[in-house]
């Protein structure tokens, strides 16, 4: 509760809970449903965010529901088909195994999916997400406009990233923390480094900030 308070206070617009149980940051339906309420009632605008991986399409909507989220974020390998069946605004994640991102191949990973946004994330093979590695900003430059940028950030670099991508919305999760749990300080830093980000946006930086208050 106190973690997703102080995202919020300093200035995130979506909060992530994720619902992958193999991971650490895992969180139960209930805990969600709890914190979701508080939060909505003390700050009513912001988006909270159910991260899952290749859940089954039914328990997910069913979890979403229960919890009051409203968007998801598809993290795994789900399909184009699989994404028309939830019911909620999605983000797809992508990644690349190797080689550099180009429009080219942004394209191509975006293909039959019809979905609110993209985020491109880093790839660290056996992980879904989480990992602290930076993506590879150069490559996407001019291609995230409409997309999300995850992988590595940090206080001190999400600022060149914004620069160098020009993103929709920054993710973080591990670069705001300390030995695995949320560091208020770091928010707070990460926060300022976004809105300074961007002189020529009147220091707005990207439109959205998701900060991964549970993950």
């Amino acid at each position: 509760m106190e973690d997703g308070r102080a995202a919020l206070q300093a200035g995130a617009d979506m909060l992530g809970f994720i619902f992958y149980k193999p991971v650490p940051r895992y969180v139960t339906p209930q805990q969600v449903r709890n914190i979701v309420s508080e939060l909505r009632a003390e700050t009513p605008h912001w988006l909270a965010v159910g991260v899952f991986v290749d859940e089954p399409a039914d328990q997910l909507n069913a979890i979403v529901d229960g919890c009051g989220l409203d968007w998801v974020q598809l993290a795994g390998d789900e399909t184009p088909e699989y994404c028309a069946d939830v019911e909620r605004p999605a983000i797809k994640v992508l990644r690349i195994r190797e080689g550099r991102w180009s429009a080219e191949r942004l394209a191509a990973a975006r293909e039959g999916y019809e979905v609110e946004r993209f985020m491109v994330d880093s790839h660290v093979s056996g992980f879904y997400g989480g990992t602290g590695v930076a993506s590879d900003w150069d490559s996407l430059a001019g291609l995230l406009d409409e997309h999300i940028l995850a992988g590595g950030l940090r206080p001190d670099n999400v600022g060149q990233a914004i620069r160098a991508t020009h993103p929709w919305a920054v993710d973080v999760s591990t670069g705001v923390e300390v030995n695995g749990r949320k560091d208020h300080s770091l928010i707070r830093e990460f926060m300022k480094a976004v809105r300074c980000s961007s002189p020529t946006a009147g220091a707005q930086g990207p439109r959205r900030v998701a900060s991964g208050e549970a993950r």
